[in-house]
């Protein structure tokens, strides 16, 4: 299984988590620890009729037990089969690439400017066609649809996902 059906599930899994336990830490734990169970099954999951709905139950019964209606075997005696480091601040990138697809095309031209490297709002107008105060107001729309479409804080960094 490639990791894009799971990326798909991650924000369906992080409300989900946010639900059961506000901590955000403790929700970003839930979904890792329920990606990474999903990963470990790769080769079964195709065999699963409802992925989402089967993904939310995992989610569900790690936030039970973690507050203790059934007990989990320590973590040392899982079988090490790891998931890179790198996959989720890649699935979390992924993420941002596919919310900045949705912004309006002017926000996501100033962002993707941005994001190549640029940080003077003159040379971003002078690149656009637009006064700089237009830049400033149309990225910062843009940020904030990011955090929302993100489920972040109004005053959280989008590298917070990672």
């Amino acid at each position: 299984m490639t990791p894009d059906p799971l990326a798909a599930l991650l924000p369906d899994l992080t409300r989900l988590a946010r639900i059961l336990d506000s901590s955000g830490d403790t929700a970003q734990d839930l979904v890792q620890e329920t990606v990474l169970r999903l990963l470990r099954r790769a080769g079964t999951l195709d065999e699963i009729e409802d992925l989402p709905g089967y993904a939310r139950t995992v989610l569900r019964n790690l936030y039970r037990r973690s507050h203790g209606a059934v007990r989990e075997h320590p973590t040392d005696t899982l079988p090490d089969q790891g998931v890179p480091p790198a996959v989720f601040p890649a699935l979390a990138l992924r993420d941002i690439v596919l919310a900045i697809e949705t912004l309006p095309p002017d926000q996501a031209q100033v962002l993707r400017i941005v994001l190549e490297g640029e940080t003077s709002p003159r040379r971003i107008a002078l690149r656009t066609g637009v006064p700089a105060g237009t830049v400033m107001s149309r990225l910062a729309r843009a940020r904030a649809h990011l955090r929302r479409r993100m489920e972040l804080a109004p005053d959280d960094k989008v590298s917070n996902l990672f």
